[in-house]
C-alpha cells in the first residue's frame, strides 16, 4: 500500500504546475487539458519511479527529490504565467545567470505556497515506511510505459493549444527529439517551394517606403527637435483605453490614456518578437527581428554586413545621444551593442542612488524617470551655457519595473482584487505621469518629439476580444510632437518602422535608406503586410493586407487563420474572428515566411554565424561589483544557439588599461572557465574549443575582469569571436 501511496504523491505533485497555471491565467478547462492531464499522470509515474529509487537509497534523498520536483513545477507554472508557455530546457543556462537569479528566480510569485508544498511533500515522502518497492514499481512501470506509447502514437492537440495540451517534461523531450532529427525551422524552410511571387512579397517587407503623404509639419533644419524615446517594458495597447476603445478600467493606465489624447497614436502597432534584445534591435536598426528561435541579432550585429543604426545616424547629424536604463547593461550584451550602435552615453541607474524600490533587475520606474529628468536638465543646461550650443539630443529610456517579478515600493498600495502585474503597470503609468509633469514644468514639449512604445508585449488584459495566438503582438506607439498633431494613424506599423519614422519626422530619411519599412508619420494609400513571431510560444505569423492574420508554428505548420470582422473599423487587434473552416491550403503565407527565414539565415544571423563577433572591437569599460572578489562583467546573458554535434570555438584577444591593477580576466562558456593568459606585451588571449555533443541548445559567453582594488578597467577588444563547425 505504501508503494502505491508513493506514486499517488508523485502524480499529484506533477499536477500542481498545471493547477497553479490555471489559476494564474484564469483559464477554463477545455479538451486540450485532457491531454495535458494525461501527460502529467504519465510523467508523474516516471517521477515516482525515480523517487522510489532515491528513497531506497536514503529516505532523506527521496524527500529532497520530492521537494526539488515541487520547486521545478512552481517555476514552470511561473513561466506560463509570465510568458504563456512551458520553459525551454535549451535555455536552462539562464537559470545560473546572476541577473536572472537575483531578479526573477529568487522571487517567485507564489513562494509561500511553493515552500509549503515542498515541505509537505518532503515530509510525506520521509514518513512513508515499509514500502513494497517491487509490486508498486512493476505496476507503475507498466502503466507509465503503456501511457508513454499511447501519448506518442495517438493524435495529440495542435500547437495552438500550447502548454495546455502537454506536460513541460514531455514537451521538452519532444522538442529535443525533433531538433536531434534535424526538424528545426530552417531545415523545414529549405523544403518549402518558393516562387517569385513569394519573394516579391518579402521584398516589400524589406524595402524603404516613403511614398505616403506627410502627417506632420517638417521641423526647422537650423535646430531640429529633441527626441525622447520612452520604452516601457511589456506594455501593450490593450491597457490604454483610447486605443482599445473600451470603457476605462481602474487597473489600466489613466496617465497613458491622457497622453494618448494629446498624441498621434497607432491602433494597429505590432511588436514583432518577444524578448527585450529582439525588440530593441528592431527599434534601432529598422530591420525585422529573426522569426526563428536562434541567436538574436543584438548578439550578432557585429557579424552582420555594415548597416547604420538610428542613434549613430542622429549622432552624425549633430545629436547628443544617450540610453538610460536601470538594469545591468552587461545582460544580453546591451552595453557593447548600444555603444557600437551610436549611443555616446550609456549610463545605468543600477545602484546610482537610493531608490524607492529595487531588485536584481534594477530600480523602480519613478526613480528611473527622476534620472531621465536629471539627464534632460543637464543637457538643457549644457546647451544654454554654450557648452553644447544648439545641440539637440536623443534620449532613450527603458523601464524594467513591469518585468517579472515587478519592482514596486512597499507603500504603493494595491487596489481591491488587483494582481501584482496590474499593480506594476499601474505604477509604471504613475511613473509616466511623473515624467510628463516634469516635462511640463520644464517646457520641453515645444521642442521635443516624445515617443512612447515598448520592447515587447506581455499577456493582454482582454483575452476575450483579442485572439489568443496574437495577443502578445499588440504593441503601442504614441507620439507627442511639437506641432501638436493628434489622433489615430490608420494603417499597420511595427517596431521595425520606428527608426525610419523618427528620421522621417526630422527630415533626415532618404528613399535609398538602409532603414526598411514605412514611416508612421505618413498616410499610405495601399495596405501592407507585416510578419511577427513569438519566440516563447514558438509561433510565427503574418498580418495580411486585408486585415486578417495567418499564424504558424515554428515548423511552418498552420495553427489558425483570422479574418477581419465585418463593419468593425479594424480598431486595434480586436476586429478579428477565427476562420474555423480554413484548411492547410488556405494558408498562403507559408512559403513567404519560409523565404524570409532563409534570407535571415543567409544574412549572417542564422542559428550561429561562422565566425560570429560577439563583442565589437574597441574599448569597453567594466566596473567590478563592490562585493569582495566580484568581477566586472562586460557581457552575459546573451545566448547563442548551436546545432547538435558541433565544435564550438571561442577566441578572445584584448589589452587592458595599463594603469589598472588587473588581478585576472576570465572567459566562461559551456560550463568551462578559461583564464585569459597574459604575454610579455600585456596582451590577454584565450582560445578554447569544446565539443557540443548534444541536441540544439543555447550557451552563454561571459567575459569578466577582476581588479585588486575593485576599480573600473578599460578592456580594448581586438578579437572576440565564436566559430561553430560540424563534428566529423
Amino acid at each position: 500500500m505504501a508503494g502505491h501511496l508513493f506514486f499517488t504523491v508523485a502524480v499529484l505533485l506533477t499536477l500542481v504546475p498545471r493547477c497553479v497555471a490555471w489559476i494564474d491565467v484564469e483559464a477554463k478547462m477545455y479538451r486540450a487539458d485532457v491531454w495535458g492531464i494525461a501527460s502529467d499522470i504519465v510523467v508523474g509515474l516516471w517521477v515516482g519511479l525515480i523517487l522510489i529509487g532515491l528513497h531506497r537509497f536514503k529516505s532523506w534523498a527521496g524527500a529532497a527529490g520530492a521537494a526539488v520536483w515541487v520547486v521545478l513545477g512552481f517555476l514552470a507554472a511561473e513561466h506560463v504565467r509570465v510568458l504563456g508557455a512551458w520553459p525551454d530546457v535549451r535555455q536552462a543556462g539562464m537559470l545560473a545567470e546572476s541577473t536572472f537569479v537575483l531578479g526573477s528566480l529568487l522571487r517567485p510569485t507564489h513562494w509561500e505556497w511553493m515552500l509549503l508544498t515542498a515541505v509537505a511533500a518532503a515530509a510525506v515522502v520521509w514518513m512513508i515506511k515499509d514500502v513494497r518497492y517491487g509490486q508498486a514499481s512493476r505496476r507503475a512501470l507498466l502503466t507509465a510505459a503503456v501511457g508513454t506509447l499511447a501519448l506518442a502514437v495517438a493524435p495529440s492537440p495542435g500547437p495552438a493549444d500550447g502548454w495546455r495540451g502537454t506536460n513541460y517534461i514531455t514537451e521538452n523531450f519532444g522538442r529535443l527529439w525533433r531538433d536531434r532529427a534535424g526538424e528545426d525551422g530552417l531545415t523545414v524552410a529549405r523544403g518549402i517551394a518558393i516562387d517569385d511571387s513569394h519573394r516579391r512579397r518579402v521584398d516589400r517587407w524589406l524595402m524603404t517606403d516613403l511614398d505616403g503623404a506627410r502627417l506632420t509639419t517638417p521641423p526647422p533644419t537650423e535646430r531640429r527637435p529633441n527626441v525622447l524615446l520612452l520604452v516601457i517594458e511589456g506594455l501593450g495597447s490593450d491597457r490604454i483605453a483610447p486605443i482599445h476603445g473600451q470603457p476605462h478600467d481602474p487597473h489600466e493606465a489613466p496617465y497613458l490614456a491622457a497622453l494618448c489624447e494629446r498624441s498621434l497614436y497607432v491602433p494597429r502597432f505590432v511588436n514583432q518578437q518577444r524578448q527585450t534584445n529582439r525588440g530593441t534591435y528592431a527599434l534601432f536598426s529598422g530591420a525585422l527581428p529573426l522569426l526563428q528561435k536562434n541567436t538574436p541579432r543584438m548578439s550578432v550585429f557585429a557579424s552582420l554586413p555594415d548597416r547604420p543604426y538610428l542613434p549613430g545616424v542622429l549622432s552624425n547629424h549633430g545629436y547628443r545621444t544617450a540610453y538610460l536604463q536601470s538594469s545591468d547593461l552587461a545582460f544580453m550584451g546591451k552595453g557593447p551593442f548600444l555603444r557600437a550602435a551610436g549611443f555616446q552615453e550609456v549610463p545605468t541607474t543600477l545602484g546610482a542612488r537610493p531608490a524607492r524600490a529595487s531588485s536584481g533587475w534594477g530600480v523602480d520606474d519613478v526613480t528611473l524617470m527622476d534620472e531621465a529628468l536629471a539627464w534632460i536638465d543637464a543637457a538643457r543646461e549644457a546647451e544654454a551655457t554654450g557648452a553644447r550650443p544648439d545641440q539637440p539630443w536623443f534620449l532613450t529610456v527603458l523601464t524594467v519595473g513591469t518585468h517579472h517579478p515587478y519592482i514596486l515600493p512597499e507603500d504603493f498600495e494595491a487596489l481591491s482584487g488587483e494582481t501584482e502585474e496590474q499593480r506594476a503597470f499601474r505604477y509604471a503609468d504613475l511613473a509616466v505621469g511623473h515624467l510628463m509633469k516634469g516635462l511640463d514644468r520644464r517646457g520641453v514639449w515645444s521642442d521635443t518629439l516624445v515617443i512612447v512604445t515598448s520592447d515587447e508585449t506581455g499577456f493582454t488584459q482582454d483575452r476575450g476580444r483579442v485572439p489568443h495566438g496574437i495577443s502578445e503582438a499588440w504593441g503601442v506607439f504614441m507620439a507627442v510632437s511639437p506641432g501638436g498633431e493628434v489622433g489615430p494613424i490608420d494603417g499597420l506599423f511595427g517596431q521595425s518602422d520606428v527608426a525610419l519614422s523618427v528620421l522621417d519626422y526630422l527630415g533626415l530619411a532618404e528613399p535609398s535608406s538602409a532603414f526598411g519599412g514605412r514611416s508612421i508619420f505618413r498616410d499610405y494609400a495601399t495596405p501592407r503586410e507585416l510578419p511577427f513571431a513569438n519566440v516563447y510560444r514558438r509561433q510565427i505569423g503574418v498580418f495580411l493586407a486585408d486585415g486578417g492574420v495567418e499564424l504558424f508554428g515554428e515548423h511552418f505548420n498552420p495553427i489558425a487563420r483570422y479574418l477581419p470582422a465585418p463593419s468593425s473599423g479594424r480598431q486595434g487587434f480586436t476586429a478579428l474572428v477565427q476562420d474555423d473552416s480554413a484548411t492547410a491550403r488556405d494558408f498562403m503565407s507559408r512559403p513567404v515566411l519560409a523565404d524570409l527565414t532563409l534570407r535571415q539565415a543567409g544574412g549572417g544571423a542564422g542559428r550561429v554565424p561562422r565566425p560570429l563577433v560577439f563583442i565589437p572591437p574597441g574599448p569597453h569599460t567594466v566596473t567590478p561589483l563592490p562585493a569582495p572578489r566580484r568581477g566586472g562583467t562586460l557581457t552575459k546573458g546573451q545566448y547563442f544557439y548551436a546545432p547538435p554535434d558541433s565544435w564550438v570555438r571561442v577566441q578572445v584577444a584584448l589589452t587592458a588599461d595599463p594603469e589598472a591593477i588587473v588581478d585576472r580576466i576570465e572567459l566562461r562558456f559551456l560550463d568551462f572557465t578559461v583564464p585569459l593568459e597574459r604575454d610579455g606585451g600585456g596582451r590577454y588571449t584565450a582560445d578554447r574549443t569544446v565539443s557540443l555533443q548534444r541536441t540544439l541548445g543555447s550557451f552563454d559567453v561571459v567575459l569578466r575582469a577582476f581588479t585588486e582594488d575593485q576599480s573600473p578597467v578599460t578592456l580594448n577588444i581586438e578579437r572576440a569571436e565564436i566559430t561553430v563547425t560540424p563534428l566529423e
